[in-house]
């Protein structure tokens, strides 16, 4: 079952054995066309994956043809409306992981005090009930 260059082939058509260490596998063809250059000659040894043929699809033909193209039309340029946009104003959000006791936080919580404002004394800068009761003086201060 020998194929050469310009033999169509359809899809299930088998193009070629391959002999591997497991034993002879048939190469069969997944579309259709001809046969254009086969790129391995037979009992040549090679890797997995190497591609042995080139198949060029139905309908398709190698030939170039020259065409005269067609010069272009000039087109008229249409003035456009000029548009002004106003820039938009994104604010950049970022989230940080902020270290602070659940009883610290629900006092800053319950006393409306921004954690990204305290001042840090606990180990690795972690927000303690202390720096809460601080910031909640200093905002009573501010208030008053």
């Amino acid at each position: 079952m020998e194929k050469k260059p310009g033999d169509t082939v359809k899809r299930g058509d088998i193009i070629a054995e391959v002999e591997t260490q497991k034993g002879l596998i048939e190469i069969e063809v997944f579309d259709e066309g001809t046969i254009g250059e086969l790129l391995i000659k037979e009992g040549t040894k090679v890797p997995v994956g190497t591609v042995m043929a080139l198949i060029n699809p139905t309908g398709v033909t190698l030939e170039t043809k020259e065409e005269k193209i067609p010069e272009k039309e000039s087109i008229p340029l249409q003035p456009i409306e000029e548009k002004i946009i106003e820039p938009i104003i994104v604010k950049k959000v970022v989230e940080m992981h902020i270290k602070i006791s659940p009883l610290a936080k629900r006092i800053a919580d319950d006393n409306h005090i921004d954690l990204s404002q305290i001042k840090r004394t606990g180990p690795d800068g972690a927000i303690t009930k202390e720096d809460v009761d601080n910031a909640t003086a200093e905002q009573e201060k501010i208030e008053i």
